[in-house]
Formats: C-alpha cells, sequence, structure tokens
C-alpha cells in the first residue's frame, strides 16, 4: 500500500497512515510536498517525489505499439495507472512488464478495482524475476536492447518476469557498445542477485575491415592489400577541403580484390564522402554482388537489393558539385538499414526481407549494372559492426580536414577549454598571470593561436601508448625492457627534470649485472629505442650534458604534461566557472585507467605515488567546493577516480552513496555498497565496521 498526497487536507492522510502504521512498519507516500510526520506514527515513512517514478497509464490498445516509449526513463520504479484500463488488468500488468523490462512497483487504481488490484499485486511478487542494471562508467546506461528479445529496449534498470526461458539469458546489445560481462546465465546459485553489465564504448576505429584512401593511387590502409587493387580509368587529385581525393568519369571504377569479399557479411557500417559534379537516374558508389549497391538515385541516396526492393531516402538528397558526408548502417540485431548525410540521421528502414553478404568483390565507382558514378570520392570507410548515430557523428567531424586528426579529439577540447581558463584568469587575477597557460614551442617561442597539435601522442593513463603520425602504437612491440627503457627516459624528461645519467639507468634496469655487460645492453637497448622512433618527428631521444632525455616537442600531445598542468592550474582554483569548463575533459582522461597502468616494476613505485596522491588531493579537495545537486555528475566523476585508485577510500564511497541517494538511485547506492563491503572483507579479512544509514549521515569516523 502507498498513499499518493497532492497537498490537501494533510490530517486527513496522518489519519489514513496512523491506522495502516498499526499492522505495517514500513509506509510510502507519493508526494510533491514536504510532510511534518507527526511523532504519534511509528512508522518508517518513506517519501516519493512522484519525479522519481516513470509512469505510465494503461489503456486497452496502448500496449500493442510503442506508443509508451516517452513514458520511460532511468528512474528506477515504475507507477502504472490502471482506472482507465479496458482490459484485463492482470495480462495487462505483465504485458507491459514484459514489453518495458520493467516491473510496476505501484498500481493506480479505482476504489472499486481495489480487491481485484491486490490480486494482481500479488501475482506480480510472487513471479521469478531477474533484474539488475546496465551501467557506463558509473552512469545508468540507456536504449539498451537484448539480444533474447529484440524489441525490448531498457533505460538503465531493467526487470524481467521468468515465465519461460527467454529472459533466463541476458545478453545486452547497444550499437557502440561492448558490454562486461556479455552474457550472464540465471540459475539455482545466483537467483535473487542483481545483474549488474558494464556498457565500453567501442573506439573510433574498432571493427573497421577497409579504409580506403586516395592521394596519388587508391589504397585500403586497414587491410594493407594495395597492389591487389584494381583501377580503371580513375584520376587522383588534391582537394582543397580534403587532400587527396578519386575522380571517376567515362565508366571508371576500382576493383577492391579479392579480400574485400570479407567485407559486408553480416552487421556493417559505412561512411564515405561524396562529390558528383553530374548526376543520371542511378549513380553507383559501392556495389558487391546482387544483395548490396549503395547509389544516388534521382538524386536521393539509395539502398538496392536486387529483386527485393529500392530503398530510397526521401530525406537524403546529394547534391551536385558539393562534398557530402554519406552514411549507410545496417543492424542485423532488428534488420534494419540506416541513411546519414553529413552526420545526422536522415531516414531508417525495417528491410523486407534479411539481408544476405556475398562473396564478390567490392567496386568502388560501379555495381552489377554498370551504373556508374561520375565525379569525386573522398575517404570511404567501411565497419563489420553496427556504429550508432554520435559515432556516425564523429566520423563526419573528423574526417573532414586532415589537419584535425581524430584521434585529438578530448586532446582539443582540452586545449579549447584551457583558452577559456586562461582568458578567465587573466579576468580575475590580472596581466602578472596571463603567460600562466600559454605554450611554447621547445626553442621558446609561442605558438601561434589556434594552431593544432600533431597526431603524434604519448599517453599514459590506462597504460602507456607512444603514437606515431600514421596512427600506429609502436609501444605495442616494444619488449618489456625497452618499455622499461621508454618509461624511465620519459618520466626523468617531464616536470621540470633534466634528464637522466647513463648511471641511473644502468643502477636501475641492469642492477647486478658486472659493469661490461651492463654497458653493452644498455647501448643496445638504447640503439633499439632510436630505431623505433624514427617514425616520430615530434619525439627524439637525446643525449647531451651526460643526460639521456626525450624532447618532446609542443605539436605532440602528451597527456603526462596535459593532467599536470591542469592539476597545477586547479590547485587551490575556488572559481566554479573555471572548475566546471576544466573539470570534464580532466575525467575523462583520468577515469581511462590508472597512470602507467599494467606495469609493476618497484622504481617506478615513487612516481606512482606521486601522481596518485595528486589525483586523490585533488578530487577530494574538490568535495567541498563543488554543489552535490548543481555538480553531481563531475563529483560522481571525481568519486569514481578516486576508487580507480584507492579503491576502499571511504570518502569516495559516501559522496557516491549520497549523490546516488539524493538522485533515488537507491538499488545503485546499495550496490556500491555492496561491493566496496565485498572487496574489504577480501583484503582485509574482517568486515567493514560502518553501515550503510551512517555513511548516509556522515556519522562515522574515517580512519
Amino acid at each position: 500500500m502507498a498513499f499518493s498526497y497532492d497537498g490537501s487536507n494533510q490530517k486527513g492522510l496522518f489519519k489514513k497512515i496512523k491506522a495502516y502504521s498499526q499492522n505495517h512498519s514500513q509506509i510510502i507516500v507519493i508526494s510533491k510536498e514536504g510532510l511534518a510526520i507527526p511523532g504519534s506514527i511509528q512508522a518508517e515513512i518513506i517519501i516519493y517525489n512522484p519525479e522519481e517514478l516513470d509512469s505510465v497509464n494503461i489503456l486497452a490498445d496502448s500496449l500493442n505499439d510503442k506508443s509508451l516509449d516517452s513514458c520511460f526513463s532511468n528512474n528506477e520504479l515504475l507507477l502504472a495507472d490502471i482506472t482507465n484500463a479496458q482490459t484485463n488488468c492482470e495480462e495487462a500488468c505483465f504485458k507491459l512488464w514484459q514489453a518495458y523490462g520493467k516491473l510496476p512497483n505501484f498500481l493506480k487504481a479505482s476504489p472499486p478495482q481495489f480487491s481485484s488490484t491486490a490480486g494482481v499485486i500479488s501475482k506480480l511478487n510472487n513471479t521469478l524475476k531477474i533484474f539488475g542494471a546496465v551501467y557506463e562508467n558509473g552512469k545508468l546506461l540507456t536504449d539498451v536492447y537484448w539480444e533474447n528479445s529484440p524489441g525490448v529496449k531498457t533505460y538503465g534498470y531493467f526487470c524481467f518476469p521468468l515465465i519461460d526461458d527467454v529472459y533466463r539469458k541476458l545478453i545486452p546489445y547497444k550499437a557502440g557498445y561492448r558490454f562486461s560481462p556479455d552474457i550472464i546465465y540465471q540459475s539455482g546459485s545466483n537467483m535473487g542477485n542483481m545483474k549488474i553489465f558494464h556498457g565500453i564504448k567501442h573506439k573510433p576505429d574498432y571493427g573497421l575491415m577497409d579504409y580506403f584512401t586516395f592521394s596519388d593511387k587508391v589504397r585500403n590502409e586497414q587491410r594493407g592489400n594495395d597492389k591487389e587493387l584494381i583501377t580503371n580509368g580513375v584520376q587522383f587529385e588534391e582537394d582543397a577541403e580534403l587532400g587527396g581525393v578519386a575522380f571517376f568519369a567515362n565508366r571508371a571504377y576500382i576493383d577492391a580484390g579479392l579480400q574485400s569479399k570479407g567485407s559486408l557479411k553480416s552487421n556493417f557500417s559505412i561512411t564515405a564522402w561524396v562529390k558528383p559534379t553530374k548526376l543520371s537516374w542511378n549513380n553507383s558508389i559501392l556495389g558487391k554482388g546482387s544483395n548490396f549497391v549503395l547509389k544516388i538515385h534521382n538524386g536521393k541516396l539509395t539502398y538496392t537489393m536486387q529483386g527485393v526492393k529500392d530503398y530510397i531516402s526521401e530525406n537524403s538528397p546529394v547534391p551536385v558539385n558539393t562534398w557530402t558526408h554519406i552514411g549507410l548502417v545496417y543492424s542485423g540485431f532488428n534488420n534494419r538499414i540506416y541513411f546519414y548525410l553529413n552526420g545526422e540521421n536522415t531516414d531508417e528502414f525495417n528491410l523486407i526481407a534479411d539481408y544476405a553478404g556475398s562473396d564478390y568483390t567490392l567496386i568502388i565507382g560501379s555495381n552489377l549494372w554498370e551504373e556508374f558514378f561520375t565525379g569525386y570520392l573522398g575517404e570511404i570507410k567501411i565497419w563489420g559492426r553496427e556504429l550508432n548515430e554520435g559515432e556516425i557523428h564523429y566520423q563526419y567531424l573528423n574526417s573532414r580536414h586532415k589537419s584535425k586528426p581524430s584521434f585529438f579529439i578530448w586532446a582539443l577540447v582540452l586545449m579549447s577549454v584551457s583558452g577559456l581558463v586562461s582568458y578567465l584568469i587573466i579576468k580575475k587575477r590580472g596581466a602578472d598571470k596571463k603567460l600562466f597557460f600559454q605554450t611554447k614551442s621547445s626553442h621558446g617561442k609561442s605558438q601561434k593561436p589556434g594552431a593544432l597539435p600533431e597526431r603524434e601522442r604519448i599517453t599514459c593513463f590506462g597504460g602507456l601508448n607512444v603514437i606515431n603520425s600514421e596512427g600506429v602504437n609502436i609501444s605495442l612491440k616494444f619488449s618489456p625492457k625497452l618499455k622499461q627503457l621508454f618509461t624511465l627516459i620519459f618520466l626523468y624528461s617531464q616536470g621540470g627534470k633534466k634528464g637522466i645519467t647513463s648511471k641511473q639507468l644502468t643502477e636501475t634496469l641492469w642492477a647486478g649485472m658486472n659493469a661490461a655487460n651492463a654497458k653493452n645492453s644498455r647501448g643496445t637497448y638504447v640503439q633499439n629505442l632510436r630505431s623505433a622512433l624514427l617514425s616520430f618527428k615530434k619525439v627524439k631521444l637525446v643525449f647531451n650534458d651526460r643526460l639521456w632525455f626525450l624532447d618532446i616537442a609542443e605539436s605532440c600531445f602528451n597527456e603526462y604534461k596535459e593532467v599536470e598542468r591542469i592539476l597545477t592550474a586547479l590547485h587551490r582554483e575556488k572559481d566554479v566557472i573555471i572548475i566546471e569548463n576544466l573539470l570534464p575533459p580532466l575525467i575523462a582522461v583520468l577515469k581511462q585507467g590508472r597512470f602507467l597502468e599494467n606495469m609493476e616494476e618497484s622504481w617506478l613505485d615513487p612516481f606512482i605515488e606521486k601522481m596518485n596522491n595528486q589525483i586523490l588531493e585533488f578530487c577530494i579537495s574538490m568535495f567541498d567546493i563543488l554543489d552535490n545537486r548543481q555538480h553531481a555528475s563531475l563529483l560522481f566523476g571525481l568519486a569514481e577516480i578516486i576508487s580507480l585508485n584507492d579503491p576502499l577510500n571511504e570518502s569516495a564511497l559516501q559522496k557516491k552513496i549520497v549523490l546516488l541517494i539524493e538522485q533515488g538511485k537507491h538499488s545503485f547506492a546499495h550496490s556500491v555498497y555492496d561491493n566496496f563491503i565485498r572487496l574489504y572483507k577480501e583484503l582485509y579479512k574482517e568486515d567493514y565496521s560502518v553501515d550503510f544509514k551512517d555513511l548516509i549521515t556522515g556519522d562515522y569516523e574515517v580512519v
């Protein structure tokens, strides 16, 4: 039983609650109004604001389509109004439960319905359930589908009735994500446990099968099978907007080679830049056998399956003599295609027949009917997975201008935010501080405003990555000792350090080896490191004044330096506007993982400890500055970073629980607490002494 209160007749409400409390220790009230509960009522009163509940009105025909989709959010609980239901109430509730993956926690009924409704509630409560939540970086992940029931979409929390075996096996699905774990099976041993999935975004090029570029010739950057590509009459030119492009005219085409037979087999996504100079009735961009043709039909982007249908996107016109970024995505999960123009979803269609791949080669600029393309084509990418709308938009934003490498989106955000902060600090503190955020080249000269970093980059949170201008992560080929050598010299080249001596290198990496052997081994590895860095223009290993040093140009992105710079900038910063602008990109970096993750060498301990302490001190200091309600997302992110570096940090635990309770996410809060006490027991072999309620009130001491 729950009471709904609209603000009127408070005495009448308390009278009902008092009578009800004689047999119940816990009473729920749904109300927007505050309530001063009289001391004569001994039961625990739990008040829910209606905004904390999803609310649906069940009508006879509302469950046969998706008309209720807009009623659902990431709220944990659901209120179903059955007063106007024109169908069997029990059947309607179970149908709602199965269709939306959300158990009706409250049923709003009229007095004549009370008796029958009690029976429905009993049936709902006694039905076996499988339930849980899906998260991404500590936040509920919405719009998640389930492979055993493709039509069902959930919004963070989920709950399914175990009426049959349909939901006993849970496999979440969302385009652009992988999940950990990727499958959970309900069994007798885990019955009643909350099932938790974590969604992890795919990297932009995950699943990339083909990447065609055009400069002096066509190249498949992904497969590297350039020699088997066949070009017929295609000309290659330099375009002011896109760089190298291909011009097709007079029946020109490109055969993508034997390896392309493996493309477009099941799920797929395609992006391309197109600039037709002349349009006929049909102009093919890509063709592969009879089941796949992507073309421009009468000026509209079109997907064709021979003998089945032309899926013409009326909302996707492709103009002449203008560069247009196009996208086509096929979801095998729901047998649906999606059209995109310039990063925006313009159309989608359910296929009337299942898509089936073919063993034919891919043809660029034509198809099996010889519907040739006339005009220019820029880079073409093909993935063997379904990209979501955000990923397509990302490709659009990061492929047009080659001077803006896609790998550096967050770095560019970091730089632009820094520019804003520079302005605010200058304005706030005066001209004497104006050089604080100004970048300089390795020669001491300031960079020109707006200069973009090169694609070369060194990142160290979540693991070491050393990536050259071709996007190749050379650190993946480092031997363990070579990785240690690079890391040691790198760390001695940061934070004002001038470098490291040969003696220090030997004592650190070749301790216990006789002098001659150590010198030879050191020389060999130094030479190997020089060779590994040959593909870098902005990172050089130098030996000067008897010190080994990595000379890293400002145009090479150095994640360590950027994090240090922002942490320094925010140290003792009290201006909330500055903090609000600097924190999101910093949080995004620090949540990637711990500093130099997966490196366990003892000589690294002082460096890692210093960085970890700096991060922990900073994150905890933000708890006193930012407001729980106004900055809930930022604070939760900071708490997650603390837990990442110190899993048993009580300040982070309390902050997360308080934030979740204030947002009405009680189950999630309990899950966070349960995970903490489980880990505490594993590490210390004793129970955690602070209970859940004390963490909420702060009535405990942090040891």
